[in-house]
C-alpha cells in the first residue's frame, strides 16, 4: 500500500513528535508499505531523520503561512499525479498551514484521511493562543476534522479530548513506540556521588520545570543531585536557572543544555529517579524512554502514564508544585533497592508494550480497514 505521510518539520529541537513520525514511516516500510514523507527541511537544521532511512523524503521549502500551504499541497500534488495508486493520506498536528493543506489534497482526490493530533486538542494547548484557534476551527480547521476519516490518538486520555470537542470520528488509540536502549545498558550508568534525578526533556513552561525546582528546593534532599537537561526554548532556561538563585538551590540543582541522541542512554542509565512534572502531554515519550532503562519516574495527571502505578515504576500525580512535592519527597524516601526494583519492572513492561514493530503494525491493521481490505481493527473505535 503507498502512504502519504505530511509533518510541519522534523527539527530536533521540536520534541518528541518530529522523532515518532520519521520511526514509523520506516517499519511500515519494513512491513512492506511504500511511504513518501512530505515535510519542510531547513538547511542547517539537525532533523529526526537516520541517514540510512527506508522512506521518501519529499522536501517542501517554505517560508511561512500561505506559501506553506501552497508548496506542501504543490509537494503532495505532485506526488499524487505521479503515483495514482495512493491509498492513504496521513497527517501529523493540528493548526499549522500544511495541515490544511493536507486536508485540501486529501478531499481533492478522495482519500481516506487519518489525522494524529499529537496532544493539541487537550485543554492546555488549546488555551494557548485561544482566540486563534476559535477562528481556525470555525473557519477551516473543524471541517478539516469533520471530514477525517479517521483520527489518531496515543492514549484513552487524548480519545477524551477528542469525543470532548463534539468528533464523532472513528478513532484509532496507538500509542507512539520507542527506539530501545543499547544492551547492556552503558558502562558509565550510576556513577559515584550523589544519587541523581534526572529531567530531561524540552525547557518550556508546559513541562513544569518551575514546579520541579520550588518542590526540590523545598525538599533539600541530602545525598540527592537534580540535573535538569533538554533543549532551550524561546529563551526559558534563563528563567529556569533565575528561579534557582533566587531559592539559592545551585548546590542541588544542575541545568545543562541538550543532551544527543548518541549520549541521551547514558544519562538516562545514570539516574535513579526521571521526572516529568509536565502540564500536557499526549505521550511523553521521555517518560518510556526512561523506563526502558529501568528508571522509575515520576510524573503527572497530564501525561496518560497511569500504568506507572498499575505496573508498580513509579507515581503519577496530580499537576503543581504541591503534589509534585509529596510525590517526590515518597520517591527520594525510597530506598535504591526498591527503586531498582520498580525500574526493572517498568522496563519489563515497556519492552513489551511500546515497541516501534508492534506500533507500525496497527497502524497497517487500520490503514488496510480505511482501503476496504481489512477488518476493524480492535484499536479503532468508533462513537
Amino acid at each position: 500500500m503507498r502512504i502519504i505521510h505530511a509533518i510541519a518539520h522534523l527539527a530536533k529541537d521540536t520534541g518528541g513528535t518530529a522523532r515518532c513520525v520519521p520511526a514509523l514511516s520506516d517499519q511500515l516500510v519494513a512491513l512492506g508499505h511504500q511511504v513518501h514523507l512530505v515535510t519542510q527541511v531547513q538547511p542547517g537544521v539537525p532533523q529526526f531523520l537516520p541517514a540510512d532511512h527506508r522512506v521518501d523524503l519529499q522536501p517542501v521549502w517554505a517560508a511561512s503561512g500561505l506559501q506553506r500551504i501552497a508548496a506542501f499541497y504543490d509537494r503532495l500534488a505532485h506526488l499524487g499525479n505521479h503515483h495514482p495508486d495512493v491509498a492513504i493520506a496521513h497527517d501529523h498536528g493540528v493548526w499549522l498551514p500544511n495541515n490544511h493543506a493536507m486536508a485540501l489534497f486529501a478531499r481533492e482526490l478522495g482519500l481516506p484521511r487519518v489525522v494524529s493530533v499529537h496532544g493539541m486538542l487537550d485543554r492546555w494547548s488549546l488555551n494557548q493562543g485561544r482566540a486563534k484557534k476559535r477562528l481556525a476551527w470555525l473557519g477551516y480547521q473543524g471541517g478539516d476534522f469533520r471530514r477525517a476519516a479517521l483520527l489518531h490518538a496515543t492514549a484513552e486520555q487524548e480519545l477524551r479530548d477528542i469525543r470532548r470537542l463534539g468528533l464523532t470520528n472513528p478513532v484509532a488509540v496507538i500509542p507512539n513506540g520507542i527506539d530501545f536502549p543499547p544492551a547492556p545498558l552503558p558502562a558509565q550508568a550510576r556513577p559515584a556521588g550523589p544519587r541523581r534525578a534526572l529531567f530531561l526533556s524540552r525547557l518550556h513552561p508546559k513541562k513544569g520545570v518551575l514546579d520541579l525546582v520550588r518542590a526540590w528546593a523545598r525538599l533539600d534532599p541530602a545525598g540527592w543531585e537534580l540535573l535538569i537537561t533538554g533543549p532551550d526554548e524561546g529563551g526559558y532556561r534563563h528563567v529556569v536557572e533565575q528561579e534557582i538563585s533566587r531559592l539559592q538551590a545551585g548546590s542541588g540543582i544542575r541545568c545543562t543544555g541538550p543532551v544527543d541522541d548518541a549520549d541521551k542512554w547514558a544519562l538516562y542509565a545514570s539516574a535513579q529517579l526521571f521526572l516529568l512534572p509536565t502540564y500536557s502531554e499526549n505521550f511523553g515519550l521521555v517518560v518510556a524512554e526512561a523506563l526502558a532503562c529501568g528508571v522509575p519516574v515520576i510524573t503527572t495527571r497530564g501525561a496518560p502514564w497511569q500504568g506507572l502505578e498499575t505496573h508498580g515504576c513509579g507515581w503519577w500525580t496530580d499537576i503543581g508544585e504541591a503534589p509534585l512535592t509529596q510525590a517526590l519527597g515518597l520517591a527520594l524516601a525510597t530506598d535504591g533497592a526498591e527503586l531498582g526494583a520498580m525500574g526493572a519492572r517498568g522496563r519489563e513492561w515497556v519492552l513489551r508494550d511500546f515497541g516501534w514493530p508492534g506500533v507500525a503494525e496497527a497502524f497497517s491493521r487500520a490503514y488496510l480497514w480505511l482501503a476496504g481490505q481489512g477488518p476493524l481493527p480492535s484499536e479503532v473505535t468508533r462513537d
